[in-house]
């Protein structure tokens, strides 16, 4: 929802402009931002050089990336969850939305059907919902309303503007964040990601021929407390007048990327803005994972990498 109709033309425009007359500020090199060039492996994936380690892996036979994306797996328990998941949104789910649903449908039925149960679970970013409410933390209304109330702040908070993510492989320091940009993900001791407004994201990542820094275009101001602060007294006004509800207690443990250690409640409101707008903390979980057997579910296998582990098969591990 837009105020004025012409308010995105000309935020473009202005951003446009800025971009070519007016470099990134205080910054002429990645070098300056002391980052490594040998901190991560030449790969395309940008894999941490971290000790080799050969756990057993699951696989759920069947999966692909397609089914997470478009929900394509077959079977009358899986539809009826996904259907009764849909049916207490006040809108059809756009993709981003679809995927979070497909994501918590196949992770409830991996754990339903009793073969492989995990002894703790842990999400990053919107998959932190769905790991939230696989893991009984929410309840099914809780969880759609999240999904639904989450997106919508986003998108509105965008007004228009374009924005973007930059991972850096490189250790983090503070001094590493330009005035302009926000630290959105503290993924691994040698892996960052900064958000910030399109323009000046690729003109950052522009900047160093070796790939250490790698552009990702987003539809809104993920994990930016600047740019969501406008959405943030109607988000709290929601869920204070509406709380959210646990679900049924699995009896796993659950590991927050948004504390950064073992949460036993994330009905708060406080809670869940902090998941919206602050850091995605991953970092801190890393050494209650890396002895364990993981299994992933996602477009790739981000978090299984960066744990040092090896994978196998295209979506799930």
């Amino acid at each position: 929802m837009f105020f004025l109709f012409v308010s995105p033309l000309i935020t473009f425009y202005i951003t446009l402009f800025n971009s070519f007359l007016r470099p990134i500020p205080c910054i002429s090199a990645l070098d300056e931002l002391c980052l490594d060039p040998d901190a991560y492996a030449s790969s395309p994936e940008h894999t941490p050089a971290l000790d080799p380690v050969k756990p057993k892996l699951f696989c759920f036979p069947g999966v692909t990336t397609k089914d997470i994306t478009e929900g394509t797996p077959s079977g009358p328990e899986y539809e009826h969850h996904y259907q009764r998941l849909v049916a207490k949104m006040q809108r059809s789910p756009d993709a981003v939305q679809k995927q979070q649903l497909h994501q918590a449908c196949l992770a409830t039925a991996l754990v339903e059907s009793g073969k492989e149960v995990p002894s703790a679970f842990v999400g990053h970013s919107r998959g932190a919902l769905v790991a939230e409410y696989v893991a009984g933390l929410l309840d099914d209304d809780s969880f759609v309303r999240l999904v639904e109330l989450t997106r919508k702040v986003q998108l509105e908070a965008s007004d228009g503007q374009e924005f973007g993510l930059v991972a850096v492989q490189a250790p983090f320091k503070a001094r590493c964040v330009p005035p302009m940009f926000e630290l959105a993900c503290l993924n691994h001791d040698k892996q960052f990601v900064m958000v910030g407004l399109r323009a000046y994201i690729e003109q950052f990542a522009a900047m160093d021929p070796r790939g250490r820094a790698v552009a990702i275009p987003v539809d809104g101001p993920y994990h930016s407390r600047k740019h969501l602060e406008c959405q943030k007294q109607r988000f709290m006004k929601e869920l204070r007048e509406n709380p959210l509800h646990r679900g049924t207690d699995r009896g796993v443990t659950y590991y927050s990327s948004v504390t950064g250690r073992r949460a036993t409640d994330v009905t708060e409101a406080e809670y869940q803005w902090e998941a919206v707008a602050g850091t995605v903390r991953f970092q801190p979980l890393i050494p209650h994972l890396r002895n364990s057997e993981m299994l992933e579910l996602g477009q790739s296998p981000m978090l299984t990498r960066l744990c040092g582990k090896q994978t196998r098969g295209e979506c799930v591990y």
